[in-house]
């Protein structure tokens, strides 16, 4: 079950991260894919950081932006966050480089940034989170953090109970 919840999980991350570079817009991804809209609940939120920072700053790129509509879209889903229904899904990929344990290591700090973030500032828990890393990409337009709501392991993206057969 934890297995196949995990590949679940990475699944959708992977196709939200997969769109990220078409759907750029102002700093937030738009809720749509190529494939078909996505419900507005699952928009992700992108955040970005200068160089090989480690700081998430509110006044770098688009990430106010993010921010404030992120902790909006927690808050109007906070129950059910709480209730387990959802969790907030933070995927955070850095260019290798050459690298790749370096670039682990950046992609994992940057995502414990993000989550320490909604943390403090939303009251979350630990275990409200699901997190992704990777080392992907070439240049830095590959490095990314992006965050939103994803369905909880067992729930469909409507948020209703799947049984596994």
């Amino acid at each position: 079950m934890k297995k196949v919840s995990l590949f679940l999980f990475i699944c959708i991350l992977t196709v939200s991260a997969m769109d990220i570079h078409s759907q750029h817009i102002n700093g937030l991804v738009s809720s749509s894919s190529s494939k078909g809209v996505r419900p507005e609940i699952f928009t992700t939120y992108a955040f970005s950081f200068k160089g090989n920072s480690r700081v998430l700053s509110d006044s770098y790129g688009n990430n106010a932006a993010s921010m404030s509509a992120l902790l909006e879209r927690v808050e109007a889903e906070r129950s059910r966050i709480e209730s387990g229904e959802f969790k907030i899904g933070v995927s955070s990929n850095t260019a290798s480089s050459g690298n790749e344990k370096k670039a682990l290591r950046l992609a994992r700090s940057r995502a414990l940034v993000v989550k320490s973030f909604l943390i403090k500032k939303a009251g979350l828990r630990e275990d409200d989170f699901l997190t992704s890393v990777t080392a992907d990409g070439r240049s830095p337009q590959d490095d990314i953090v992006t965050a939103g709501l994803v369905p909880a392991a067992g729930r469909s993206s409507d948020g209703t109970s799947v049984k596994n057969k």
